[in-house]
C-alpha cells in the first residue's frame, strides 16, 4: 500500500513539474510574438 502512495505521490509531482515548464515555455512564445508585432509597427525606410 504504501509503494502505492509512493508512487502516486512522485508522478503527481513529475507532472507538475511538466506544466510549470509548459507554462514558462509559452510565456516566452506570447512574448516573442508581441515583441515581433512592436517591432514591424516600428516606422521603417525602404531605402535604409
Amino acid at each position: 500500500m504504501r509503494n502505492i502512495l509512493v508512487s502516486v505521490f512522485v508522478i503527481l509531482v513529475l507532472f507538475s513539474g511538466t506544466a510549470s515548464s509548459q507554462d514558462n515555455l509559452e510565456k516566452k512564445k506570447i512574448e516573442f510574438l508581441i515583441s515581433s508585432v512592436e517591432n514591424l509597427r516600428k516606422p521603417q525606410s525602404i531605402y535604409a
